[in-house]
């Protein structure tokens, strides 16, 4: 037996559903990016940023860090400090990020252990 298709939903014959689909998909992130696109503050940043990586120097997390520093600073043409903040299971480095002024020059590196150690402690960060 035939399965029935309604005539609106049937798609025209010769065209992909899945490129409609894409492209109906790219239309909507798009539209949901066009407010933003002229939001970010003329002349940021004014002054060095800086990147807390809540690991110690020397490890994984750190290379990739410095290399995440370096090409950011090449393309905003602005300094970024890398700082090490280890200890805690990254609670340290977070407690840092979280106690600084909330005006964008401070960001926080790290994987995915900034997802698991709340949830292993006490301390709300």
């Amino acid at each position: 037996m035939a399965k029935f298709f309604p005539l609106s939903t049937r798609p025209a014959a010769g065209t992909p559903v899945r490129l409609r689909r894409r492209l109906g998909v790219a239309a909507l992130a798009l539209a949901a990016a066009a407010p933003w696109a002229g939001a970010q503050a003329q002349g940021f940043p004014t002054h060095p940023l800086r990147l807390v990586v809540a690991y110690a120097p020397g490890g994984a997390t750190d290379i990739v860090g410095r290399m995440f520093a370096q090409e950011m600073s090449e393309s905003l043409g602005q300094t970024v400090v890398l700082e090490n903040r280890a200890g805690g299971g990254t609670l340290v480095g977070t407690e840092s990020v979280k106690r600084s002024p909330a005006d964008g020059y401070t960001l926080l590196f790290g994987t995915n252990a900034f997802v698991i150690t709340p949830l292993l402690h006490d301390t709300k960060t």
